[in-house]
């Protein structure tokens, strides 16, 4: 994720992309350049996704604290954790 790279440019060219942030590289891709991203997160919050099907006991979930310390509104916070999947999935 970087300023018009590929993954910026294919968000607004696809308004139904979503990125999933679950797995380690989502989380690499995100914490690479901290000020860039808190300008993503916070442009395309309501596509950005985090979840997990498999934790373990003990499991390094470096994400979680990211999130956390993300500087963006609660809001936009539970839109990643939980909010944008629900609407995804027709869970809401």
């Amino acid at each position: 994720v970087k300023p018009g790279g590929a993954i910026e440019r294919l968000f607004d060219n696809y308004e139904n992309l979503y990125a999933d942030l679950s797995a380690f590289s989502g989380y690499n891709a995100m914490t690479r350049d901290p000020e860039y991203t808190q300008e993503f997160v916070s442009r395309f919050s309501s596509r950005l996704l985090w979840g997990t099907d498999i934790v373990s006991p003990g499991d390094a979930l470096p994400q979680v604290k990211w999130v956390k310390s993300l500087d963006i509104s609660s809001e936009l916070k539970r839109r990643i954790t939980s909010e944008n999947a629900r609407r995804l999935l027709s869970l809401v």
